[in-house]
């Protein structure tokens, strides 16, 4: 991932939200949602609302965060990919 150009760059603490289960949270940048939500020409809000991070990691040193927009089941939670 070293071939990407920085624009910004912004550190944020990990959090354990369940302390004995393999799953933490860190920040997003508003400014990034901000970013995502005008590309798609909606509120951030509807950003919030309509999409999730997918998370690529595993053959490669870090972490690569994408969005993609829910799946329309109804119940409001991420799809499990």
């Amino acid at each position: 991932m070293s071939d990407q150009q920085i624009g910004y760059r912004r550190s944020f603490r990990i959090r354990i939200l369940i302390p004995g289960r393999k799953h933490a949270v860190a920040g997003i940048p508003y400014e990034v949602l901000e970013r995502e939500a005008a590309l798609r020409g909606i509120t951030v809000d509807e950003f919030v609302e309509k999409y999730e991070v997918v998370s690529e990691y595993d053959n490669f040193d870090g972490i690569r965060q994408t969005f993609r927009e829910r799946a329309n089941n109804g119940d409001n939670k991420p799809n499990a990919t």
